[in-house]
């Protein structure tokens, strides 16, 4: 996805949220400066820089990651771009003994989410079994955890547990899939 960041008057450059993967340039909205170069990339009044990947590193982030950066025309112009991890779901498989109450089954993204759970499915059926999705707030200095999935009253044997996930982040990234959670002994 692209971000656009805008510089406004005077050189202001508008504080961003961005995925690691996303695309980011700048518009220059700026009457007052002919030229801005965030990044060290020259942009003219009204026009936009091309894009660029702010950091194509791929290394997971300690969220969020803040980057400050300057106009290298202008050297006392600073912007600050917060980046994230990219916001997708994941199928986990859990051995025994690991703790069965809580799985991650969405990573990254920027909190607050929403998120609902439909079709929920566990195999073998268990009469009481319920499934809830939780906000798993980040130890300090790690990447964030995203949704996880808790279970109750599930199975003492091998299980799996089947759903379909509606997920939204704070930047409007949406997930839309179904979940297979499969515990095993």
């Amino acid at each position: 996805m692209s971000v656009r960041i805008i510089i406004r008057q005077n050189g202001v450059f508008d504080e961003t949220h961005a995925l690691a993967s996303d695309l980011v340039f700048w518009r220059n909205d700026d009457t007052a400066y002919p030229s801005h170069a965030p990044f060290g990339l020259k942009v003219n009044s009204g026009a936009n820089t091309s894009a660029i990947q702010p950091d194509p590193t791929k290394q997971p982030i300690v969220q969020p990651k803040r980057l400050e950066y300057h106009c290298t025309e202008h050297p006392n112009e600073t912007g600050i771009l917060n980046l994230y991890n990219d916001f997708k779901a994941v199928n986990p498989t859990i051995k025994s003994p690991a703790p069965r109450d809580q799985m991650g089954v969405v990573t990254g993204g920027r909190a607050p989410y929403t998120m609902s759970a439909a079709d929920v499915t566990i195999n073998p059926a268990t009469p009481g079994f319920s499934l809830a999705l939780i906000d798993t707030p980040p130890p300090p200095n790690q990447p964030n955890l995203g949704i996880s999935a808790v279970l109750t009253n599930a199975p003492t044997g091998p299980f799996t547990v089947t759903f379909t996930l509606k997920a939204n982040d704070s930047l409007d990234n949406e997930i839309n899939q179904i979940i297979t959670i499969t515990v095993t002994y």
